[in-house]
């Protein structure tokens, strides 16, 4: 359930639980303005005519009155207002005043045109209703013993229900504040304790996800862009530690031998000066091979794209590395489909990706063995260039990372100690992708790896075939 449905509900179950409440108080309110509306219509005269009836047999006067069988709801005062249930020795004003708004209000008791007392019912009788004949002066357990204290009951017989029903609605408005805050704040507090803790560097700081809505779905996020940012900056140490060490080889040699030939230690010869110069080749191919990675990187490396023949391209790489393959062996066979779409892409950035897939391959493949460099149409559109080579090929779990950069964990073909940067096929994956391509790798039957490119094609079809 998402947040905004969760508030909604929130809010929509305290509004009807107000309206409930609120209808229930007016009914209540309404019964009482009744009942009390019935109650000095027919019952007050009567008990007006009673203790009329009483204060004349006293000769006009309330002696006696405190022993007048009154319901408990019902008090006598005289025209003092002093209270009449304890033989008029009770407080005067602020016994009737403070009461005046509770119950039936005061009823002036008059005989003559002459106010001689008051009567008060401090609350809805209950003996009223159902049509029943009412007895008003019959003995009463509730009957006043004490002034103050029945006043106090009555006060809180009367006053309850609209205490508690406002009450409630203070407590479901406040309980569901309470838990739709926590539900909304508690993960804002995770999310800003751990962006914190990102940025002062702890990076596999991870959010507990709390729900499905749309909180759980940033700490998702938050968790998977932290798990990410963790990756890339291990990913950049290596790539530091792997650079600073193909680095330091060839300087190493490059220094060792020159400082040999120096001191006359060795000769110099066109040998020692041929080792230096491929030592500094290395270092050369490393760092051109950085400055690629890095233009792709920031988006910087222009591609001038244009409609490319596929059998171009592979029998510009046929000629490329004929003479390399003759020298150790190698056989290169070309396999062309005909009438191959023609590729929209960066010639010269297409044969330094795939010139670093053949480099690879004559690096493992075998002496008296082939290495097929195949075009043909993709399964699902493009053109598909491959290049299957007959080495050891690599192991099933580190296919899927063999174009990282610096990435050498297969023993099966570092054992042959072929030298290399480590970054020939992260390169090619760069390019490949700049140009909306994808690469794959994949061992081969009884032994070997294919390196396959599936690259977009442009509108114009192409006309030739063969080698």
């Amino acid at each position: 359930m998402s947040l905004g449905s969760k508030l909604s509900i929130a809010f929509v179950a305290i509004a009807a639980l107000g309206i409930l409440v609120a209808g229930a108080l007016g009914i209540w309110n309404t019964v009482e303005f009744q009942d009390r509306k019935d109650f000095e219509a027919q019952a007050l005269p009567f008990l007006l005519d009673e203790v009329l009836t009483h204060y004349q047999a006293h000769d006009e006067s309330w002696e006696g009155a405190g022993e007048l069988p009154l319901p408990g709801y019902v008090l006598l005062f005289d025209k003092d207002q002093k209270w009449l249930g304890n033989g008029g020795r009770g407080p005067a004003q602020k016994l009737l005043g403070p009461w005046r708004g509770y119950g039936v209000p005061a009823q002036a008791i008059v005989l003559d045109g002459e106010v001689i007392g008051f009567l008060k019912v401090m609350r809805r009788p209950k003996a009223l209703g159902g049509g029943a004949e009412v007895t008003f002066f019959q003995d009463d357990s509730a009957f006043l013993e004490d002034g103050f204290e029945d006043l106090g009951r009555h006060r809180r017989d009367r006053w309850p229900i609209p205490f508690w029903g406002f009450g409630a609605i203070l407590l479901a408005a406040g309980v569901s504040g309470v838990f739709v805050s926590r539900r909304i704040v508690r993960p804002l507090h995770e999310l800003t304790e751990a962006t914190r803790a990102v940025a002062s560097g702890e990076l596999e700081h991870r959010v507990p996800v709390r729900s499905q809505d749309e909180l759980g779905t940033l700490a998702e996020s938050f968790n998977s862009m932290s798990g990410k940012l963790a990756e890339s900056e291990q990913l950049k140490r290596q790539m530091t530690q792997d650079v600073v060490h193909d680095l330091a080889q060839p300087i190493v040699v490059i220094r060792g031998l020159a400082e040999a030939m120096r001191d006359g230690a060795i000769p110099v010869t066109d040998e020692n000066l041929d080792t230096i110069f491929q030592e500094a080749g290395r270092m050369e191919g490393l760092v051109r091979g950085l400055h690629i990675l890095e233009q792709l990187d920031s988006g910087r490396l222009h591609l001038s794209r244009g409609p490319l023949a596929p059998e171009d391209l592979v029998n510009r790489l046929m000629r490329m590395y004929a003479g390399q393959a003759q020298s150790a062996g190698i056989s290169l066979v070309a396999r062309i489909d005909p009438v191959l779409p023609v590729l929209d892409g960066d010639e010269e950035r297409l044969i330094q990706a795939f010139g670093n897939i053949m480099v690879n391959a004559l690096a493992y493949a075998p002496a008296d063995s082939d290495i097929e460099i195949r075009a043909r149409t993709g399964a699902g559109g493009g053109v598909e260039l491959s290049v299957t080579d007959s080495g050891p090929g690599v192991q099933e779990e580190d296919l899927p990372r063999i174009f990282e950069r610096f990435y050498r964990a297969d023993k099966a073909r570092t054992q042959r100690n072929v030298e290399g940067s480590g970054i020939g096929l992260a390169i090619v994956r760069s390019l490949i992708e700049a140009h909306g391509g994808e690469v794959s790798a994949a061992n081969v039957e009884p032994t070997g790896l294919r390196v396959s490119v599936l690259l977009p094609t442009a509108a114009l079809p192409s006309s030739k075939g063969g080698v």
